[in-house]
């Protein structure tokens, strides 16, 4: 609007200058310039106040005397009515997190959201919802809520709802084994309830689910009783095994000696002495024989009584 004021007085201003120079034909070109500059640029700014460029990821709502028009502006160039101011509003994805602590992990508040299951328990939970505005809802948007729709439609909705589905399982449950089928249902149930207003949902991330600290201590004594279950059971294993591999082992042993008893005869004896001693007499190291005192006069070693 201010543009078209600035282009009414610049052209009044040029005709003004030429009325002079119908008066006066002696003024010269000089006074013809400055007939003819206001008018281009006023003709320049009328330009520039019909035409408007949005910028990527966005669309332009345009308001008349503060009030938005249906409809929207697309991305990049538009021509538009002189007598409108265009305000751009972002349909990208955004990011809207209810947590005690920053994506770096320093504490910013508490805006962690405090749930009950369905047995009372008391969880912490923290989540992000990520989301766009619907275009085809913008202006109204603009128009009913303005540019803190995250404070105004996100916050109290995704709370309302992650604290109502939170009581359809336990607080065991919600901190263990069903995380996903609550991230699912809230999904389920906070869709329909944002379309309704013009914002598009995309995906609902729980970030962290606290129990309290005595369900995490109980949790934790659990947790360490298994595992020293499973270590008990291992040793008993071990052992076990280790059992029995020195029963085989002895087994063997036992059939060894059992085969090699059973194999050796008095002949068979006489047999090897007569052999050592053979042995013995043939060696060229040999100085002395010594004979046995046995009936068979074989050496000592093999000698009998």
């Amino acid at each position: 609007m201010s543009s078209i004021i600035i282009s009414a007085i610049l052209i009044l201003a040029a005709f003004v200058i030429k009325a002079q120079l119908a008066r006066d034909p002696n003024i010269g070109r000089f006074a013809f310039l400055g007939f003819l500059v206001p008018i281009i640029i006023g003709v320049l700014i009328l330009g520039f106040s019909v035409t408007e460029v949005v910028p990527t990821g966005q669309v332009g709502i345009q308001v008349l005397f503060g009030k938005p028009l249906p409809g929207y502006l697309e991305t990049g160039f538009n021509i538009i009515s002189p007598l409108v101011n265009v305000h751009d509003m972002s349909i990208q994805t955004e990011a809207y997190t209810m947590s005690g602590k920053t994506d770096e992990g320093e504490v910013k508040g508490n805006d962690a959201i405090q749930v009950h299951g369905n047995d009372q328990l008391t969880l912490t939970v923290e989540a992000t919802v990520l989301y766009h505005v619907d275009k085809t809802h913008a202006s109204d948007i603009y128009q009913n809520v303005g540019d803190s729709y995250a404070d105004k439609i996100i916050r109290p909705e995704a709370r309302s709802v992650i604290t109502t589905v939170a009581t359809l399982w336990s607080g065991i449950e919600l901190y263990s084994t069903h995380r996903q089928d609550y991230q699912d249902s809230i999904i389920s149930r906070l869709r329909p309830v944002l379309e309704s207003k013009g914002i598009a949902l995309e995906q609902v991330l729980i970030r962290d689910v606290q129990p309290p600290q005595q369900l995490t201590d109980a949790i934790n004594k659990k947790k360490q009783a298994e595992q020293e279950a499973e270590q008990m059971e291992y040793t008993l294993q071990k052992e076990s095994k280790e059992a029995e591999r020195k029963r085989i082992e002895a087994q063997g042993i036992h059939d060894f000696q059992t085969i090699v008893s059973s194999g050796i005869s008095e002949p068979l004896l006489k047999w090897k002495g007569i052999e050592a001693t053979e042995k013995l007499a043939n060696s060229q190291n040999t100085k002395v024989i010594v004979i046995g005192s046995g009936k068979e006069g074989l050496p000592l070693i093999l000698g009998g009584n």
